[in-house]
């Protein structure tokens, strides 16, 4: 018996190519989203208006060169905007609950009873923890 092939739908074809590009997009960016939690990125961008990448590292001592990186490919993914012409990143309002953990988070909000009930992140200094191995200034 032949094998017969069936014609292929470009456009059902193009859209799984899509598909797949879109979550490996995602995939690498995940990395990138625990770097700069770890670091504290996303929390000393948050409130602070427009910053440059060195700005950015001086006050989070970290490399100037991979948070320009990191902040390139955040961009890139629409997690914080640049600005060309003054070279500038930042962290949008409506953002900064979700990346930066700020005092809007509903984990931080009051309960019913008034108390505030704090979520907390764990970090660790452990050998091999992301917080370990990306390269800080001295």
């Amino acid at each position: 018996m032949a094998n017969q092939t069936q014609p292929v739908d470009t456009d059902k074809l193009m859209a799984f190519l899509g598909q797949v590009i879109g979550e490996l997009g995602a995939t690498v960016n995940a990395g990138l989203i625990v770097a700069g939690d770890q670091l504290g990125l996303y929390r000393a961008m948050a409130g602070a208006g427009p910053i440059s990448s060195s700005d950015l590292a001086e006050k989070t001592r970290t490399s100037e060169r991979y948070v320009r990186e990191w902040l390139n490919a955040q961009a890139a993914g629409g997690y914080v905007t640049y600005d060309p012409a003054t070279e500038r990143y930042e962290l949008p309002a409506e953002q900064a609950p979700a990346s930066a953990g700020t005092s809007t988070t509903p984990a931080s909000r009051p309960d019913a009873s008034g108390s505030s009930a704090q979520a907390t992140t764990p970090t660790s200094s452990r050998p091999g923890s992301p917080r370990s191995t990306v390269s800080r200034r001295s």
